[in-house]
């Protein structure tokens, strides 16, 4: 796309459409990780509100949690354009992912609750665009952000009239 005939209206356009783009994968993570953590703080204050150890709490799984969960909330404020939030995400939630196959290997029956299914939906939906937005490409801007200003400048008008041509 050229530069030289955008208008205003058009350059606003492309960045919206370019950050709507970029803050989508880290929205999810960010509504995935609230789910999770709020199922882990649920289990601990309302299941065993008079039985709270500091071990609950301030554990490596709700701290994983609690990290990916603030890495996704920047990533989406900053609207930020490379991979490492999702490392990074895949580095706090692999704690909790641990846990998950452990607890998924060794029992023989199940017997989830509704905050069981929020946290491994959750874990699992970080884990799942956490990998493909390692895998796939990034939207790219649609034009060379340096360029924007110099395509929607209003050419000054000179304060003489036009010649006019006999």
């Amino acid at each position: 796309m050229s530069n030289e005939f955008l208008d205003p209206y058009e350059a606003q356009t492309l960045r919206d459409r370019y950050a709507v783009a970029a803050k989508r994968p880290w929205k999810v993570m960010m509504v995935a990780g609230l789910m999770a953590l709020f199922s882990h703080l649920y289990f601990i204050f309302v299941l065993w509100p008079f039985r709270i150890s500091t071990s609950m709490l301030f554990n490596l799984h709700v701290g994983g949690i609690f990290l990916a969960t603030v890495v996704a909330v920047v990533a989406v404020l900053a609207v930020v354009r490379g991979k490492w939030p999702a490392a990074v995400v895949l580095i706090c939630v692999g704690p909790e992912i641990y846990r998950l196959i452990d607890f998924f290997s060794h029992s023989d029956e199940l017997r989830m609750r509704w905050y069981d299914y929020s946290l491994v939906g959750g874990v699992l939906v970080l884990v799942v665009v956490a990998l493909v937005t390692l895998v796939v490409r990034r939207p790219e801007p649609p034009v060379f952000e340096a360029d924007l200003p110099t395509a929607t400048a209003i050419p000054e008008r000179s304060s003489q009239p036009p010649a006019r041509s006999r």
